[in-house]
């Protein structure tokens, strides 16, 4: 019997010791996680004290962290963003994001609406949808890739409170990284592709032949110097002004759904007085019925591009056109097409 149980302590012992084991385990993962909750509020502090260096705010009212025992993430209850210095503003809703403990630099974020933004030369804007989330892939030197997809988006002109719809968008997905070189090593370029389906312009008509169809777009380039700008925190527009800009569109498709479609491809750039200049592709399917789709978008439109698909020849299909733009001016060989007036000034 003696022996019985003296084969009993060691077991009991090694049950205890299991168990000691588990909880000092627990203990350390926790402590672990609690340390890295406190970096990420570490981080997000620091990206409060940049912004403000340059003027700016960013407000994460109701900050946690959340997610233990398997994921880490921020929380707001809402997210604003303001920069006096160019007159632009946002304020969203509720924002969570995660991210798994073993893969922190995968994040999954979700923004609710609605969001109202402000920006120079635009009426204040309320952004609403279904659904709004991102996905970044990030380094300790930056990010390595970033998608946005949003689902049934409305936007509206905001005067006062009083909401005026002015379109909507079915699904939206942008996809930006930084661009690879030969070797596949990134470099200060960015890749960009962005794809709209079901734009939506509000016509404000009781009748259907004032009815703007829905339209669908895709967008493919490469932004020289994107990622510089991006990281930078400059202003767009302050940056193109002294250095000008350059671009190379792969894809540009705008379709209509009654069959209408525009595609342009080629490098473009961008001077520091905002004027455009490149070599371009143009291919078009069912002209008049861009025609139509373009004068009810914007009016006075309508006769240039009538007048210019006549001078061209372009009352049917056209396929690979080459068009030639110097400063700005439009050219198909040696005859002048129209010209596109300066982005900024």
């Amino acid at each position: 019997m003696n022996d019985q149980i003296l084969q009993k302590k060691p077991s009991k012992r090694k049950g205890w010791l299991l168990l000691g084991a588990i909880v000092l385990a627990i203990a350390a993962y926790t402590a672990g996680w609690l340390w890295a909750s406190s970096k990420l509020v570490e981080l997000v502090e620091v990206q409060k004290q940049n912004l403000a260096q340059q003027g700016r705010t960013l407000k994460c009212d109701g900050q946690s962290v959340r997610g233990y025992p398997f994921r880490i993430g921020l929380y707001c209850d809402t997210l604003v963003y303001a920069d006096p210095i160019n007159a632009v503003t946002f304020s969203g809703g509720n924002l969570r994001s995660a991210a798994q403990i073993y893969r922190p630099g995968h994040v999954i974020a979700e923004l609710d609406g609605p969001a109202d933004v402000t920006a120079p030369n635009l009426a204040p804007l309320t952004f609403d949808w279904e659904n709004l989330r991102s996905s970044s892939r990030l380094t300790t030197t930056g990010f390595e890739q970033l998608s946005i997809e949003g689902k049934k988006i409305a936007v509206a002109a905001n005067d006062g409170g009083q909401l005026t719809p002015l379109a909507g968008i079915e699904y939206a997905i942008v996809h930006a990284r930084p661009a690879p070189d030969g070797e596949g090593n990134p470099t200060s370029a960015l890749q960009l592709a962005a794809k709209v389906d079901g734009w939506d312009i509000e016509d404000w008509s009781d009748t259907p032949e004032g009815e703007i169809e829905a339209a669908d777009i895709v967008f493919n380039a490469t932004l020289k110097d994107g990622l510089t700008v991006i990281t930078s925190g400059r202003d767009l527009i302050d940056w193109l002004r002294e250095n000008g800009g350059e671009a190379v569109v792969e894809q540009l498709t705008l379709s209509t759904r009654s069959g209408g479609r525009f595609a342009l491809s080629g490098p473009l750039s961008i001077s520091q007085s905002g004027r455009v200049s490149g070599e371009v592709t143009v291919s078009v399917s069912s002209p008049d019925k861009l025609i139509i789709y373009a004068g009810k978008v914007f009016p006075p439109i309508e006769a240039m591009l009538q007048d210019t698909m006549g001078l061209t020849g372009m009352a049917g299909e056209v396929e690979n056109l080459k068009l030639t733009l110097v400063d700005g001016k439009v050219f198909a060989g040696f005859f002048p097409l129209g010209e596109i007036p300066p982005l900024f000034r």
